[in-house]
């Protein structure tokens, strides 16, 4: 088998690798070379053959390397199922290697430069009379999700081999590799009931076999989290309750408190309670019956538990409404803008869920009353720009307070929305400017301002509308910060942006774009005609560094959308049956769907990024499946699942 690398002269690696203790690494970043094809220095085309392609398990064979392309001195390095890493290193070649197996060679000049690399199989000469057995199959859980585990012994076979269940189990994809005869392996996760294992060679030879998977003699265990009382005062405690049923004793549990610190325990005992007077979100993460082994049978999880702090009405923090009026939109980051870099005491409970906060007052106050504590959205005794996941986590959620603001007259600065193209048509992008303030009239001392763009969504397709706010003469990244909130269904885009340097700025002109793509989807006719859309600017706020409120007016402008008939879009309910929890979550995510099966999940991040994508098989029915989301850093995520009667998606927050 041979793999040909065209090669560019770009730039080359000037400076000598020199060998140990440092080969290992040379390799592997000349194989990441390779595999991205930052290969220099011309076309070379590197051969890897065996004198003996078929050897017993115990045989040896030569494996000889060819080279064309090239004159210089080269050096071969060997990997494979029987070298253990590093086979042979200079100018060796060919190289004996022991065992069938699968066997790689990569092939450099002598600075260490990756020419090519080539890759061999060399079969067994064992008969075709492959076997396999059961060794041992321990109890599972009860329900779909077990711990179920087979231990299989197969031999006799040609490598490499595939391993399948039938039902797929903890499998989308049967697990593959390249073994040396005899092997043992270990396939864990099963629930209780019947697979079929089939084991398959390189050459097609295969065997089946039955596995029973009982449900497990121990009795079904579980645990679940309490507080109480749920509601404390400062100075007061309460007490954490993991309740432990069913199961072997002793038990071990793990409890996340909030500021994200992991506590373990072992008891014996079928409660374990301990005080604390710390307020907010409580995690069983993990439960153990320690009785049944060292292997967990199962990983439970016990859920959440409120604490709540006893605030005084009117006095509570809650998350994302920096303002202190009620509601949390886009009006909110004005706030952290004045107060941006600010730090005071760290509040009790951290978590931006959706309730009222106890939290100490701050030292600094805005000119209306506002205390920083309020704008400290996250509580970790820092304003800044991490402050604003709280609002857009709970963007429109509302709860008993009033509030509210003046508007500018009409002489006023205005800012509008300059629509760029007259008429546009299906598919078509069209663009907005909003410009605020004009060279007759320009706006004067601006800190911040915050606004909502009312567009038609009767001709604008919601997916994918994009607002913009770069450089402009209001400022740029390095002094400014922005958001902007699609409420789609109703055609507003409520945007705010700030300065965050404590300095106004006064002029004229372009402060962002906002780009619509054009739809006539939703309108009906019988001839070709035209239809009216309006873009107007509303629910206007513009203030100076100090708070105060500034004179703005709001503009309008309109297009006209060219269309032919075309039928309604209809609504998809399946978001209904798709269920994702804990949310906001911390580690571990369980997506659920009442129906038949899903086929597939994906997770990305605000800006389309891919960070999970699990597929399933169509005869698996997978209606349940937990993800691992440790490694996601705190924000805002969207959680997109494709199952039998169509796609849902919803929005996930991940908060620590």
């Amino acid at each position: 088998m041979q793999i040909t690398v065209m090669n560019t002269k770009t730039e080359r690696m000037k400076s000598k690798i020199f060998l140990a203790p440092r080969l290992v690494s040379v390799i592997a970043v000349l194989l990441l070379a390779i595999i991205s094809g930052n290969i220099c220095n011309g076309q070379v085309t590197v051969n890897i053959s065996a004198s003996a392609g078929t050897i017993s398990p115990t045989g040896t064979t030569v494996l000889t390397a060819t080279v064309t392309g090239t004159s210089a001195q080269l050096k071969y390095f060997y990997t494979g199922t029987n070298t253990n890493g590093l086979y042979q290193v200079d100018s060796v070649n060919p190289a004996t290697v022991t065992g069938p197996g699968i066997y790689y060679l990569l092939v450099t000049d002598t600075n260490y430069i990756a020419l090519g690399q080539a890759v061999d199989t060399i079969f067994s000469t064992v008969l075709p009379s492959g076997s396999g057995s059961i060794l041992d199959s321990a109890y599972s859980c009860a329900g779909s999700f077990g711990g179920g585990k087979v231990i299989l012994d197969y031999t006799g076979f040609f490598v490499p081999l595939n391993i399948t269940f039938s039902p797929l189990g903890p499998f989308a994809i049967g697990p593959t590799g390249s073994y040396v005869e005899p092997v043992q392996d270990t396939f864990a996760g099963f629930g209780p009931g019947q697979y079929i294992l089939t084991i398959t060679d390189v050459r097609g030879q295969s065997i089946t076999d039955t596995i029973n998977m009982p449900s497990s003699t121990v009795p079904d265990f579980s645990s679940y989290i309490t507080a109480s009382p749920d509601t404390i005062g400062t100075g007061q405690n309460t007490v954490i309750t993991v309740h432990f049923q069913g199961g072997v004793p002793p038990y071990s549990t793990s409890v996340l408190e909030p500021g994200d610190i992991l506590l373990t325990w072992n008891t014996s005992d079928t409660v374990y309670s301990y005080t604390t007077p710390l307020a907010g979100i409580w995690e069983d993460s993990s439960a153990l019956d320690l009785g049944t082994g060292n292997e967990p049978r199962c990983n439970v999880y016990g859920g959440q538990v409120q604490v709540y702090n006893n605030c005084n009405a009117g006095q509570c923090v809650w998350p994302g409404d920096a303002n202190w009026d009620g509601i949390v939109n886009n009006f909110d980051l004005l706030p952290i803008g004045l107060a941006y870099d600010s730090t005071g005491p760290v509040r009790p409970d951290t978590t931006i869920a959706w309730y009222g906060h106890y939290a100490p007052q701050w030292n600094d106050s805005l000119q209306d009353s506002i205390n920083y504590k309020y704008i400290d959205c996250n509580g970790n005794g820092v304003i800044n720009a991490d402050d604003t996941i709280a609002i857009m986590q709970n963007y429109s959620l509302t709860y008993t307070r009033g509030g509210g603001f003046g508007a500018g007259g009409s002489n006023d600065p205005v800012l509008y929305p300059n629509v760029i193209q007259d008429t546009v048509y299906d598919k078509d992008t069209l663009t907005i400017q909003l410009l605020l303030g004009s060279a007759g009239i320009p706006a004067n001392n601006v800190y911040g301002l915050a606004f909502t763009l009312n567009y038609d969504p009767t001709v604008v397709d919601t997916t994918k509308t994009v607002a913009t706010f770069g450089n402009s003469w209001l400022g740029t990244s390095a002094d400014k910060i922005s958001i902007a909130k699609d409420l789609k269904p109703i055609g507003q885009l409520q945007c705010a942006l700030t300065r965050i340097n404590h300095t106004t700025k006064s002029g004229s002109g372009s402060i962002g774009v906002v780009s619509f793509v054009i739809t006539t989807d939703n309108l009906n006719g019988k001839t070709y005609s035209f239809y009216n859309a309006l873009f107007y600017i509303s629910n206007i706020k513009m203030i100076d560094s100090a708070g105060n409120v500034l004179p703005l007016g709001g503009g309008i402008d309109s297009t006209e959308v060219g269309f032919l008939p075309m039928g309604i879009t209809q609504i998809n309910g399946v978001n209904n049956l798709v269920h994702i929890y804990p949310n906001p979550a911390n580690s571990q995510l369980m997506v659920s769907y009442n129906g038949v099966g899903m086929k597939q999940i994906k997770i990305t991040d605000v800006i389309g990024n891919e960070l999970i994508s699990r597929t399933y098989s169509g005869s698996a029915n997978v209606i349940q499946q937990q993800l691992d989301i440790s490694e996601f850093n705190p924000g805002i995520y969207m959680v997109e699942v494709i199952t039998d009667k169509g796609v849902a998606t919803e929005k996930l927050v991940v908060a620590r």
